[in-house]
């Protein structure tokens, strides 16, 4: 993947899971989020389709992304012997190994981040992933502020499926003051329902399923324990 390509929604989210200066992961749950992200992109990329009350998830082109996580991902899906709930292929994305590992790698070659160690307890090493240049992070800020914050219907399809998932997991508290994001509750569910910008009906469908999904994900578990 060139450096200077685009880049993808689940490259996005990491950028908004990480702590910028410490390079570590500040969202709960930031596996779902990714795995949410994937599957947003599939979807925009009409590469799946969702049907039913069960949200069954069908593949409905299967050639290459041109994106290697992408494509295994999809390939997941495909290899399936029959269509399975789309929380049944959200958790197995977000177990994928080293997810968000191989997602933050991907930002240090593009220069974004860059990897290093940090030190836990004193005795323990982790791996970080410190910004080291702020500009997509800025951008796409900015992109969310003017989404969320104003009233405009010019919000791009990879801005929507962010918010959305903030919806589920909490995506944007470390972005933004949670008082602010309760204030624009209405305004955030009318982006994830697709009722704001250009995303199609279908594409609309699948992120509020994919929300939907997290938040049984998120809740459920917590529920129980």
């Amino acid at each position: 993947m060139p450096t200077d390509s685009p880049l993808h929604i689940y490259e996005k989210a990491m950028l908004l899971i990480l702590k910028d200066e410490e390079g570590i992961v500040g969202v709960s749950h930031c596996d779902l989020a990714l795995a949410g992200a994937i599957l947003s992109e599939l979807f925009l990329d009409e590469r799946l389709t969702v049907e039913g009350e069960k949200n069954l998830v069908r593949v409905k082109d299967a050639s290459s992304t041109g994106d290697a996580l992408l494509d295994e991902c999809l390939e997941l899906i495909e290899r399936a012997s029959t269509a399975r709930p789309l929380q049944k292929c959200l958790t197995e994305i977000a177990a994928l190994s080293e997810l968000k590992h191989r997602i933050a790698r991907g930002l240090c070659r593009r220069g974004i981040l860059r990897e290093d160690e940090g030190k836990v307890l004193l005795f323990f090493t982790r791996r970080i992933y410190p910004e080291v240049d702020p500009g997509p992070e800025d951008a796409l800020v900015a992109e969310l502020t003017e989404a969320i914050f104003t009233d405009t219907d010019e919000v791009s399809p990879h801005v929507a499926a962010l918010i959305a998932l903030g919806n589920g997991v909490g995506l944007l508290n470390g972005t933004f003051p949670r008082k602010d994001l309760r204030q624009r509750r209405e305004r955030l569910e009318a982006i994830a329902r697709g009722d704001v910008g250009t995303v199609s009906q279908a594409a609309a469908a699948a992120r509020e399923a994919i929300e939907a999904a997290m938040l049984v994900c998120v809740i459920v578990p917590a529920i129980i324990t």
